[in-house]
């Protein structure tokens, strides 16, 4: 079996992954997958607030059950409105999610130096809708090349999502 350059049998690329680790050197970290799902967070967060709107509305103004129980019974359902409705929008799982990406995504455009947002924004907030070869286009480089800034740049959410 081949070795690698720094001796370490190539059965071993366990070990090997983590020797670049110990080293500093950069190595994929995220699947084709999980840049997928990053790169679709990005999409969402363009609309992230009417989202976030949409869902404060839902639940806000729940459509009500249709009451078998006529003229009976005292009701166990909080009677201070805006009380109720604070705790409903703790509880739902959806909505703490939006608050979350909402947060994360701007953290990390507020990180992004110049070259970053611009890629950034001609991905995700072009009225064109540009996909990651067209971008490559438009800025005259090549796919290799987008394809590392687009790793460059998803990467940064990852990071500030916990998941590298």
């Amino acid at each position: 079996m081949p070795d690698t350059p720094e001796g370490i049998p190539a059965a071993d690329a366990q070990a090997y992954e983590e020797y670049l680790r110990e080293q500093g050197t950069n190595i994929e970290e995220l699947s084709k997958r999980r840049l997928a799902e990053l790169d679709e967070l990005f999409e969402d967060y363009q609309t992230i607030d009417h989202d976030i709107r949409v869902r404060e509305y839902e639940l806000d103004h729940p459509i009500p059950e249709q009451d078998d129980n006529i003229g009976g019974g005292r009701s166990t359902v909080i009677a201070r409105p805006q009380e109720r409705i604070a705790i409903k929008r703790d509880d739902d799982r959806r909505l703490q999610f939006l608050y979350k990406l909402k947060q994360d995504c701007a953290t990390v455009v507020a990180m992004m130096d110049e070259s970053q947002y611009s890629l950034y924004q001609l991905r995700y907030q072009h009225s064109g809708y540009y996909n990651w070869p067209e971008v490559a286009y438009q800025l005259h480089i090549s796919k290799a090349v987008i394809y590392r800034k687009r790793y460059a740049l998803l990467s940064l959410l990852a990071k500030q999502r916990g998941i590298i």
